[in-house]
Protein backbone atom coordinates (compact mmCIF):
# COMPACT_ATOMS: atom_id res chain seq x y z
CA UNK A 1 0.00 0.00 0.00
CA UNK A 2 0.94 3.65 -0.36
CA UNK A 3 0.15 6.89 0.65
CA UNK A 4 -0.82 9.17 -1.96
CA UNK A 5 -0.28 13.30 -1.19
CA UNK A 6 -2.12 15.89 -3.74
CA UNK A 7 -0.80 19.31 -3.94
CA UNK A 8 -3.93 22.17 -3.09
CA UNK A 9 -5.31 22.21 -6.85
CA UNK A 10 -5.88 18.25 -6.84
CA UNK A 11 -2.73 17.49 -8.61
CA UNK A 12 -0.60 14.71 -7.29
CA UNK A 13 2.57 15.50 -5.26
CA UNK A 14 4.21 12.40 -4.02
CA UNK A 15 3.90 9.04 -3.27
CA UNK A 16 5.00 7.87 -0.58
CA UNK A 17 5.34 3.87 0.39
CA UNK A 18 4.26 2.11 3.70
CA UNK A 19 7.09 2.42 7.24
CA UNK A 20 9.00 5.39 5.28
CA UNK A 21 9.67 8.66 5.83
CA UNK A 22 9.98 10.99 3.02
CA UNK A 23 12.62 13.38 3.23
CA UNK A 24 13.79 14.67 -0.27
CA UNK A 25 10.49 15.99 -1.72
CA UNK A 26 10.20 18.94 0.14
CA UNK A 27 11.41 20.59 3.19
CA UNK A 28 8.79 18.72 5.56
CA UNK A 29 9.46 15.06 6.76
CA UNK A 30 6.58 13.03 5.68
CA UNK A 31 6.09 9.87 7.48
CA UNK A 32 4.38 6.56 5.35
CA UNK A 33 1.50 4.74 7.08
CA UNK A 34 3.42 2.91 9.52
CA UNK A 35 6.16 4.42 10.04
CA UNK A 36 7.11 3.62 13.59
CA UNK A 37 8.20 7.54 14.62
CA UNK A 38 5.82 9.42 12.28
CA UNK A 39 5.16 11.63 15.46
CA UNK A 40 8.75 13.01 16.10
CA UNK A 41 8.47 14.14 12.47
CA UNK A 42 4.90 15.55 12.85
CA UNK A 43 5.78 17.34 15.30
CA UNK A 44 8.98 18.61 13.40
CA UNK A 45 7.16 19.88 10.65
CA UNK A 46 5.08 21.69 13.29
CA UNK A 47 7.67 23.62 14.23
CA UNK A 48 9.35 24.21 11.05
CA UNK A 49 6.14 25.80 9.64
CA UNK A 50 5.61 27.84 12.78
CA UNK A 51 9.10 29.27 12.22
CA UNK A 52 8.55 29.32 8.37
CA UNK A 53 12.03 27.60 8.79
CA UNK A 54 13.93 30.74 10.04
CA UNK A 55 17.69 30.46 9.07
CA UNK A 56 20.43 32.24 7.47
CA UNK A 57 20.29 29.79 3.95
CA UNK A 58 17.45 29.07 1.93
CA UNK A 59 14.92 25.76 3.38
CA UNK A 60 16.17 22.97 0.96
CA UNK A 61 13.54 21.46 -1.97
CA UNK A 62 10.98 24.63 -1.72
CA UNK A 63 8.13 23.97 -2.95
CA UNK A 64 5.75 26.52 -5.13
CA UNK A 65 4.14 28.96 -2.13
CA UNK A 66 6.41 28.13 0.67
CA UNK A 67 7.16 30.66 3.04
CA UNK A 68 11.09 31.30 4.41
CA UNK A 69 12.15 33.84 7.30
CA UNK A 70 15.65 35.04 6.22
CA UNK A 71 17.07 35.22 9.29
CA UNK A 72 20.42 37.20 7.79
CA UNK A 73 18.19 40.03 6.43
CA UNK A 74 15.61 39.75 8.90
CA UNK A 75 12.82 39.85 5.58
CA UNK A 76 10.35 36.59 4.44
CA UNK A 77 10.15 35.11 1.52
CA UNK A 78 8.09 33.22 -1.12
CA UNK A 79 9.48 30.70 -3.20
CA UNK A 80 8.06 31.31 -6.30
CA UNK A 81 8.63 28.13 -8.24
CA UNK A 82 12.11 29.21 -9.36
CA UNK A 83 13.49 31.30 -6.93
CA UNK A 84 13.03 33.00 -3.85
CA UNK A 85 11.11 37.00 -3.77
CA UNK A 86 11.12 39.05 -1.01
CA UNK A 87 8.12 39.75 0.86
CA UNK A 88 6.62 43.51 1.68
CA UNK A 89 9.06 43.87 4.79
CA UNK A 90 12.08 46.15 4.01
CA UNK A 91 14.69 45.67 6.59
CA UNK A 92 15.85 48.64 8.22
CA UNK A 93 19.76 48.10 8.83
CA UNK A 94 23.68 49.98 8.39
CA UNK A 95 24.58 46.31 6.94
CA UNK A 96 23.95 45.29 3.48
CA UNK A 97 21.38 42.55 3.70
CA UNK A 98 22.19 39.11 2.65
CA UNK A 99 20.50 36.86 -0.69
CA UNK A 100 18.94 40.27 -2.69
CA UNK A 101 17.09 39.16 -5.66
CA UNK A 102 16.25 41.83 -8.35
CA UNK A 103 13.68 44.10 -6.66
CA UNK A 104 15.04 43.54 -3.05
CA UNK A 105 14.81 46.73 -0.81
CA UNK A 106 16.78 48.44 1.82
CA UNK A 107 16.55 51.45 3.95
CA UNK A 108 20.41 52.02 5.06
CA UNK A 109 20.81 53.49 8.40
CA UNK A 110 24.63 53.38 8.02
CA UNK A 111 24.80 56.48 5.36
CA UNK A 112 23.62 60.25 6.37
CA UNK A 113 21.32 60.70 6.19
CA UNK A 114 19.66 57.28 5.19
CA UNK A 115 18.95 56.31 1.88
CA UNK A 116 16.49 54.10 0.52
CA UNK A 117 18.06 51.51 -1.72
CA UNK A 118 16.77 48.52 -4.54
CA UNK A 119 18.72 45.29 -5.77
CA UNK A 120 19.06 45.84 -9.78
CA UNK A 121 21.53 43.55 -11.48
CA UNK A 122 23.94 42.21 -8.66
CA UNK A 123 24.01 45.70 -6.96
CA UNK A 124 22.47 48.15 -4.64
CA UNK A 125 21.76 51.11 -6.44
CA UNK A 126 20.75 54.31 -4.43
CA UNK A 127 17.33 55.95 -4.87
CA UNK A 128 16.65 58.67 -2.59
CA UNK A 129 16.37 60.69 -0.65
CA UNK A 130 18.75 62.98 -1.85
CA UNK A 131 21.81 64.12 0.23
CA UNK A 132 25.56 64.65 0.79
CA UNK A 133 28.72 64.00 2.56
CA UNK A 134 31.46 66.39 3.33
CA UNK A 135 34.81 65.41 1.31
CA UNK A 136 37.29 64.59 3.97
CA UNK A 137 39.10 61.28 2.96
CA UNK A 138 41.66 61.23 5.90
CA UNK A 139 40.98 64.84 7.04
CA UNK A 140 37.73 65.42 9.43
CA UNK A 141 38.15 69.06 8.87
CA UNK A 142 35.71 71.25 6.21
CA UNK A 143 38.17 71.92 3.14
CA UNK A 144 39.68 74.91 2.38
CA UNK A 145 41.81 76.94 -0.26
CA UNK A 146 45.29 75.28 -0.94
CA UNK A 147 44.38 72.53 1.42
CA UNK A 148 46.24 69.02 0.21
CA UNK A 149 43.98 66.35 0.61
CA UNK A 150 44.37 62.10 0.54
CA UNK A 151 42.04 60.40 -1.37
CA UNK A 152 42.75 57.04 -2.10
CA UNK A 153 46.90 56.75 -2.65
CA UNK A 154 47.39 59.70 -4.44
CA UNK A 155 47.59 63.38 -2.91
CA UNK A 156 45.43 66.39 -4.63
CA UNK A 157 46.15 70.19 -3.37
CA UNK A 158 42.60 72.32 -3.84
CA UNK A 159 42.99 75.82 -4.96
CA UNK A 160 40.14 78.60 -5.28
CA UNK A 161 37.94 76.32 -3.39
CA UNK A 162 34.45 77.79 -1.97
CA UNK A 163 34.21 75.52 1.40
CA UNK A 164 30.56 75.42 1.31
CA UNK A 165 30.38 73.65 -2.34
CA UNK A 166 33.06 71.37 -0.97
CA UNK A 167 31.13 68.23 -1.07
CA UNK A 168 29.53 64.73 -3.17
CA UNK A 169 25.98 65.18 -4.25
CA UNK A 170 24.01 61.99 -3.51
CA UNK A 171 26.65 59.42 -2.20
CA UNK A 172 29.05 58.53 0.46
CA UNK A 173 32.23 57.31 -2.49
CA UNK A 174 34.11 60.37 -3.75
CA UNK A 175 34.87 58.59 -6.72
CA UNK A 176 31.00 57.67 -7.44
CA UNK A 177 30.54 61.35 -9.01
CA UNK A 178 34.20 62.86 -9.42
CA UNK A 179 36.29 60.10 -11.04
CA UNK A 180 40.61 61.32 -11.58
CA UNK A 181 42.92 59.64 -12.61
CA UNK A 182 46.33 59.09 -10.05
CA UNK A 183 48.29 61.44 -11.48
CA UNK A 184 45.26 64.21 -11.91
CA UNK A 185 45.49 67.28 -10.13
CA UNK A 186 43.01 70.38 -9.73
CA UNK A 187 44.01 73.95 -11.61
CA UNK A 188 42.30 76.45 -13.41
CA UNK A 189 38.91 77.96 -12.93
CA UNK A 190 36.63 77.63 -15.56
CA UNK A 191 34.37 80.68 -16.78
CA UNK A 192 34.06 80.22 -20.20
CA UNK A 193 30.12 79.22 -19.76
CA UNK A 194 27.93 82.55 -20.34
CA UNK A 195 29.10 86.26 -20.98
CA UNK A 196 29.15 86.64 -17.06
CA UNK A 197 31.03 83.48 -15.48
CA UNK A 198 27.91 82.03 -14.01
CA UNK A 199 28.97 78.50 -14.00
CA UNK A 200 32.39 77.41 -12.41
CA UNK A 201 34.10 74.35 -11.34
CA UNK A 202 37.48 73.02 -11.21
CA UNK A 203 39.27 71.40 -14.15
CA UNK A 204 40.80 68.61 -14.38
CA UNK A 205 44.12 69.58 -15.81
CA UNK A 206 45.15 65.94 -16.99
CA UNK A 207 42.11 64.13 -17.58
CA UNK A 208 42.14 60.69 -19.46
CA UNK A 209 39.40 60.51 -23.01
CA UNK A 210 35.83 61.52 -22.06
CA UNK A 211 36.15 62.42 -18.13
CA UNK A 212 33.52 62.90 -16.80
CA UNK A 213 33.13 65.40 -13.41
CA UNK A 214 30.76 67.29 -11.45
CA UNK A 215 30.32 71.02 -10.64
CA UNK A 216 28.09 73.36 -8.73
CA UNK A 217 27.23 76.85 -10.30
CA UNK A 218 28.32 79.79 -7.95
CA UNK A 219 24.99 81.09 -8.03
CA UNK A 220 24.06 77.79 -6.18
CA UNK A 221 21.06 77.23 -8.90
CA UNK A 222 22.28 74.56 -11.08
CA UNK A 223 24.62 70.98 -10.79
CA UNK A 224 26.25 70.32 -14.22
CA UNK A 225 27.97 67.51 -15.56
CA UNK A 226 30.34 68.08 -18.21
CA UNK A 227 32.84 65.49 -20.52
CA UNK A 228 35.84 66.86 -21.83
CA UNK A 229 36.15 65.61 -25.93
CA UNK A 230 39.42 65.48 -25.42
CA UNK A 231 42.03 65.73 -22.86
CA UNK A 232 41.17 69.21 -21.13
CA UNK A 233 39.88 70.96 -24.07
CA UNK A 234 36.51 71.93 -25.10
CA UNK A 235 33.93 71.16 -22.69
CA UNK A 236 30.54 70.08 -22.94
CA UNK A 237 27.70 70.02 -21.08
CA UNK A 238 25.36 66.64 -20.64
CA UNK A 239 23.01 66.98 -18.00
CA UNK A 240 22.16 70.53 -15.99
CA UNK A 241 20.06 70.21 -12.90
CA UNK A 242 18.44 73.63 -12.03
CA UNK A 243 16.98 74.47 -8.39
CA UNK A 244 15.60 77.40 -6.20
CA UNK A 245 17.57 76.46 -2.71
CA UNK A 246 16.91 73.08 -2.34
CA UNK A 247 14.11 72.44 -4.73
CA UNK A 248 14.86 70.72 -8.58
CA UNK A 249 13.06 73.16 -10.80
CA UNK A 250 14.04 71.45 -13.86
CA UNK A 251 16.46 69.16 -15.64
CA UNK A 252 18.04 69.73 -18.60
CA UNK A 253 19.76 67.30 -21.15
CA UNK A 254 22.20 69.55 -23.43
CA UNK A 255 23.43 69.30 -26.89
CA UNK A 256 26.71 69.33 -28.34
CA UNK A 257 26.05 73.03 -29.11
CA UNK A 258 24.86 73.97 -25.60
CA UNK A 259 21.14 73.67 -26.25
CA UNK A 260 18.92 71.96 -23.71
CA UNK A 261 17.61 69.35 -26.23
CA UNK A 262 15.04 67.76 -23.55
CA UNK A 263 13.89 69.73 -20.36
CA UNK A 264 11.98 67.28 -17.47
CA UNK A 265 10.20 69.92 -15.13
CA UNK A 266 9.27 69.57 -11.59
CA UNK A 267 6.00 68.51 -12.15
CA UNK A 268 7.64 65.39 -14.19
CA UNK A 269 6.61 67.26 -17.46
CA UNK A 270 8.84 66.33 -20.31
CA UNK A 271 9.79 69.33 -23.25
CA UNK A 272 11.22 68.82 -26.27
CA UNK A 273 12.97 71.90 -26.76
CA UNK A 274 13.27 71.56 -30.70
CA UNK A 275 9.92 71.94 -32.19
CA UNK A 276 10.88 69.36 -35.08
CA UNK A 277 12.45 67.30 -32.47
CA UNK A 278 10.63 63.69 -32.40
CA UNK A 279 9.71 61.31 -29.78
CA UNK A 280 10.70 57.50 -31.46
CA UNK A 281 8.78 54.43 -29.92
CA UNK A 282 10.92 50.78 -29.19
CA UNK A 283 8.16 49.59 -31.88
CA UNK A 284 10.23 52.51 -34.42
CA UNK A 285 7.59 55.05 -34.98
CA UNK A 286 7.84 58.62 -34.45
CA UNK A 287 5.58 61.20 -32.83
CA UNK A 288 6.57 64.92 -33.56
CA UNK A 289 3.01 66.69 -32.51
CA UNK A 290 0.58 66.45 -29.71
CA UNK A 291 -2.86 65.62 -30.90
CA UNK A 292 -4.87 68.61 -32.54
CA UNK A 293 -7.43 70.00 -30.32
CA UNK A 294 -8.30 73.18 -31.28
CA UNK A 295 -9.88 74.14 -34.74
CA UNK A 296 -9.93 77.24 -37.15
CA UNK A 297 -12.52 77.36 -40.08
CA UNK A 298 -12.26 79.81 -42.67
CA UNK A 299 -14.96 80.83 -44.85
CA UNK A 300 -13.70 83.96 -46.20
CA UNK A 301 -10.11 85.22 -46.99
CA UNK A 302 -8.27 86.55 -43.81
CA UNK A 303 -4.61 86.43 -42.39
CA UNK A 304 -3.82 84.18 -39.47
CA UNK A 305 -1.63 84.34 -36.71
CA UNK A 306 -0.27 81.26 -35.81
CA UNK A 307 -0.74 81.49 -31.60
CA UNK A 308 2.40 81.12 -29.37
CA UNK A 309 3.41 77.62 -28.67
CA UNK A 310 2.36 76.20 -31.93
CA UNK A 311 4.61 74.60 -34.62
CA UNK A 312 2.62 72.21 -35.82
CA UNK A 313 -0.95 72.90 -37.69
CA UNK A 314 -3.01 70.15 -39.69
CA UNK A 315 -4.66 72.54 -42.49
CA UNK A 316 -7.23 71.10 -44.98
CA UNK A 317 -7.95 73.02 -48.05
CA UNK A 318 -11.00 72.83 -50.29
CA UNK A 319 -11.26 74.98 -54.03
CA UNK A 320 -14.92 76.12 -54.66
CA UNK A 321 -17.30 74.62 -56.76
CA UNK A 322 -17.72 75.65 -60.98
CA UNK A 323 -21.29 76.89 -61.45
CA UNK A 324 -23.93 75.14 -63.46
CA UNK A 325 -24.30 75.88 -66.99
CA UNK A 326 -27.50 78.24 -68.33
CA UNK A 327 -30.15 77.53 -71.35
CA UNK A 328 -32.11 79.66 -73.43
CA UNK A 329 -35.72 78.63 -74.41
CA UNK A 330 -35.22 74.86 -74.24
CA UNK A 331 -32.72 72.49 -73.24
CA UNK A 332 -30.75 70.97 -70.37
CA UNK A 333 -27.07 72.31 -69.68
CA UNK A 334 -23.87 70.58 -67.54
CA UNK A 335 -23.30 70.77 -64.19
CA UNK A 336 -20.28 72.69 -62.58
CA UNK A 337 -17.27 70.41 -61.15
CA UNK A 338 -16.54 70.12 -57.85
CA UNK A 339 -13.60 71.80 -55.94
CA UNK A 340 -10.21 70.19 -56.09
CA UNK A 341 -8.81 69.05 -52.21
CA UNK A 342 -5.10 69.31 -50.71
CA UNK A 343 -4.76 67.96 -46.78
CA UNK A 344 -1.05 68.34 -45.27
CA UNK A 345 0.28 68.36 -41.63
CA UNK A 346 2.76 71.10 -41.40
CA UNK A 347 5.80 72.83 -39.54
CA UNK A 348 4.82 76.42 -39.01
CA UNK A 349 6.58 79.13 -37.17
CA UNK A 350 4.55 80.73 -33.52
CA UNK A 351 3.90 84.38 -34.53
CA UNK A 352 3.80 84.38 -37.85
CA UNK A 353 1.53 85.47 -40.46
CA UNK A 354 -0.23 83.02 -43.05
CA UNK A 355 -2.18 84.14 -45.72
CA UNK A 356 -5.54 82.59 -46.04
CA UNK A 357 -7.39 82.42 -49.63
CA UNK A 358 -11.21 81.29 -50.04
CA UNK A 359 -12.54 80.53 -52.80
CA UNK A 360 -15.98 82.17 -53.74
CA UNK A 361 -18.11 79.91 -55.69
CA UNK A 362 -18.68 80.06 -59.44
CA UNK A 363 -21.83 82.01 -60.71
CA UNK A 364 -24.30 79.90 -63.23
CA UNK A 365 -24.31 80.25 -66.79
CA UNK A 366 -27.03 82.76 -68.32
CA UNK A 367 -30.08 82.47 -70.73
CA UNK A 368 -28.42 84.53 -73.18
CA UNK A 369 -29.16 83.34 -77.58
CA UNK A 370 -25.73 84.37 -78.58
CA UNK A 371 -24.33 81.36 -77.80
CA UNK A 372 -24.57 78.22 -75.79
CA UNK A 373 -20.73 79.39 -74.85
CA UNK A 374 -22.12 82.15 -73.51
CA UNK A 375 -24.55 80.59 -71.41
CA UNK A 376 -21.27 78.71 -69.77
CA UNK A 377 -21.21 78.70 -65.48
CA UNK A 378 -17.72 80.02 -64.10
CA UNK A 379 -15.16 78.37 -62.91
CA UNK A 380 -14.82 78.18 -58.95
CA UNK A 381 -12.36 80.44 -57.18
CA UNK A 382 -8.91 78.51 -55.74
CA UNK A 383 -8.36 78.21 -51.93
CA UNK A 384 -4.86 78.45 -50.51
CA UNK A 385 -2.95 78.10 -47.01
CA UNK A 386 -0.18 80.60 -47.35
CA UNK A 387 2.33 78.86 -50.04
CA UNK A 388 2.14 74.93 -48.30
CA UNK A 389 -0.69 74.02 -50.05
CA UNK A 390 -3.69 75.14 -52.32
CA UNK A 391 -6.61 73.71 -54.66
CA UNK A 392 -8.00 75.27 -57.33
CA UNK A 393 -11.90 75.85 -58.35
CA UNK A 394 -13.94 73.55 -60.59
CA UNK A 395 -14.96 74.12 -63.97
CA UNK A 396 -18.04 75.57 -64.35
CA UNK A 397 -20.86 73.47 -66.40
CA UNK A 398 -21.23 73.89 -70.12
CA UNK A 399 -24.59 76.09 -71.52
CA UNK A 400 -26.76 75.13 -74.10
CA UNK A 401 -29.19 76.69 -76.62
CA UNK A 402 -32.84 75.55 -78.36
CA UNK A 403 -32.79 71.93 -78.01
CA UNK A 404 -29.51 71.28 -77.42
CA UNK A 405 -27.54 70.20 -73.88
CA UNK A 406 -24.58 71.31 -72.35
CA UNK A 407 -21.63 68.59 -70.93
CA UNK A 408 -20.27 68.89 -67.21
CA UNK A 409 -17.33 70.79 -65.92
CA UNK A 410 -14.36 68.84 -64.93
CA UNK A 411 -13.33 69.56 -61.17
CA UNK A 412 -10.37 71.09 -59.92
CA UNK A 413 -6.77 69.77 -58.32
CA UNK A 414 -5.29 69.79 -55.03
CA UNK A 415 -1.77 70.95 -55.17
CA UNK A 416 0.85 69.97 -51.92
CA UNK A 417 2.97 67.33 -50.63
CA UNK A 418 0.67 64.77 -48.74
CA UNK A 419 -2.80 64.17 -49.72
CA UNK A 420 -4.32 65.47 -53.05
CA UNK A 421 -7.49 65.19 -54.51
CA UNK A 422 -9.10 65.80 -57.60
CA UNK A 423 -13.68 67.41 -57.87
CA UNK A 424 -15.78 64.97 -59.44
CA UNK A 425 -16.52 66.22 -62.52
CA UNK A 426 -20.18 67.72 -63.42
CA UNK A 427 -22.73 65.60 -65.10
CA UNK A 428 -23.87 66.34 -68.70
CA UNK A 429 -27.83 68.14 -69.58
CA UNK A 430 -30.27 65.67 -70.34
CA UNK A 431 -33.02 66.56 -72.76
CA UNK A 432 -36.53 64.57 -73.63
CA UNK A 433 -38.65 65.92 -76.05
CA UNK A 434 -39.50 69.34 -75.10
CA UNK A 435 -38.15 69.27 -71.48
CA UNK A 436 -34.81 67.98 -69.73
CA UNK A 437 -32.83 67.96 -66.79
CA UNK A 438 -29.69 69.93 -66.14
CA UNK A 439 -26.75 68.00 -65.13
CA UNK A 440 -26.01 67.26 -61.81
CA UNK A 441 -22.52 69.42 -59.88
CA UNK A 442 -19.31 67.62 -59.30
CA UNK A 443 -18.63 67.07 -55.58
CA UNK A 444 -15.98 68.69 -54.02
CA UNK A 445 -13.08 66.15 -53.08
CA UNK A 446 -13.61 64.89 -49.45
CA UNK A 447 -16.36 67.61 -49.42
CA UNK A 448 -19.75 68.99 -50.15
CA UNK A 449 -22.15 67.29 -52.45
CA UNK A 450 -22.56 68.62 -55.99
CA UNK A 451 -26.37 69.98 -57.37
CA UNK A 452 -29.08 67.17 -57.91
CA UNK A 453 -30.49 67.31 -61.22
CA UNK A 454 -33.14 69.44 -62.05
CA UNK A 455 -33.61 73.19 -62.54
CA UNK A 456 -29.74 74.50 -61.62
CA UNK A 457 -30.10 73.91 -57.65
CA UNK A 458 -26.72 75.57 -56.04
CA UNK A 459 -23.73 73.41 -55.31
CA UNK A 460 -23.09 72.23 -50.74
CA UNK A 461 -20.51 73.57 -49.20
CA UNK A 462 -17.30 73.08 -49.26
CA UNK A 463 -16.86 72.66 -53.00
CA UNK A 464 -19.82 71.12 -54.42
CA UNK A 465 -20.55 72.08 -58.59
CA UNK A 466 -23.65 73.73 -59.30
CA UNK A 467 -26.87 72.23 -61.29
CA UNK A 468 -26.98 72.70 -65.05
CA UNK A 469 -30.39 75.02 -65.87
CA UNK A 470 -32.74 74.24 -68.39
CA UNK A 471 -35.86 75.58 -70.47
CA UNK A 472 -34.23 79.46 -70.32
CA UNK A 473 -32.90 78.80 -66.38
CA UNK A 474 -29.60 80.01 -65.32
CA UNK A 475 -27.29 77.25 -63.82
CA UNK A 476 -26.86 77.01 -59.92
CA UNK A 477 -23.87 78.74 -58.09
CA UNK A 478 -21.04 76.28 -57.13
CA UNK A 479 -20.67 75.81 -53.31
CA UNK A 480 -18.10 78.24 -51.98
CA UNK A 481 -14.66 76.54 -51.00
CA UNK A 482 -12.90 76.50 -47.43
CA UNK A 483 -9.64 76.21 -45.18
CA UNK A 484 -9.58 74.62 -42.15
CA UNK A 485 -6.83 74.26 -39.75
CA UNK A 486 -5.98 72.42 -36.62
CA UNK A 487 -3.78 72.90 -34.10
Amino acid sequence: MVLNISNYDGSQFITIPDNYLNTTSSSLELPGRGYQSYGTAINQDLLWLMQHFARETPPDVPVQGQIWWDTSGKLLKVYNGSQWISGSSIPITGLQPANPVDGSLWWNTGHNPPQLNIWVNGAWRWIGPPGYEYWTSNQNNIPSANQVYSVGTAAYQLSQLHTADAYVYQDVTVGRYLTVANSASFGSLITSQGTNAVYQGYQVTSAPLNQKWWWRAADTNSLVEYITDDTNTNARTWLEVNRSANVITDINFVTNTNNAAVTINSQGNVKLNNPQAALVFPDGSVQRYAPFTRTNVFYQSTTWTVPNNVSWVKARVWGAGGGGGGNYVQGASGGGGGGGYSEEILFVTPGSSIVVTVGQGGLGGGNSSVSASANNGLSGGSSSFGTYLSATGGVGGFGSLTGSYGVGGIGGVGYGNAIVAVGGLGSAGFTIATSGLGGAGGAAAFGGAGAASGPGYPGYWPGGGGGGGINNLQGGVGGNGAVIVEY
